[in-house]
C-alpha cells in the first residue's frame, strides 16, 4: 500500500474495506478496496454482499451493489437464507428492491 500497489486475497476484502473506513484511511484507499470488491462480486454472492454492505453502513457501496444486482437480476442466484436476512434485518431495502423491480423494463 504504501509504494503504490495494494494485493489483496478475496477473502480479505470485505475485512479491508472495515478497517480502511474504521481507520479514517484517505478515501483514495477505500475507495480503490471497495472498487475490488465491486469486482469480485457475482451473481451468487451479490446479495450477500449487498446486506454485508448496508449492515455495515457503506454508504457508497450499498448503491452500487443494489444497480448491480437490479442489472443482473436474471442471471442473480438468490439463497434462501439471504432472501430471509434480507427480508428480516433489512425490510426497507427488500421494499426498496421489489419496488424498482416492478418498474424495470
Amino acid at each position: 500500500m504504501y509504494t503504490g500497489e495494494l494485493y489483496m486475497p478475496d477473502e480479505l476484502l470485505r475485512p479491508a474495506v472495515l478497517l480502511a473506513d474504521r481507520l479514517l484511511m484517505p478515501q483514495d484507499c477505500v475507495g480503490q478496496l471497495q472498487k475490488w470488491l465491486l469486482a469480485t462480486v457475482t451473481p451468487g454472492s451479490v446479495l450477500s454482499d449487498l446486506l454485508w454492505a448496508e449492515q455495515h453502513g457503506m454508504t457508497s457501496l450499498v448503491p452500487q451493489l443494489k444497480l448491480r444486482l437490479l442489472r443482473q437480476r436474471k442471471s442473480v442466484v438468490l439463497g434462501e437464507e439471504d432472501l430471509r436476512q434480507l427480508i428480516v434485518r433489512r425490510p426497507c431495502l427488500a421494499a426498496d428492491l421489489i419496488r424498482e423491480l416492478v418498474v424495470m423494463p
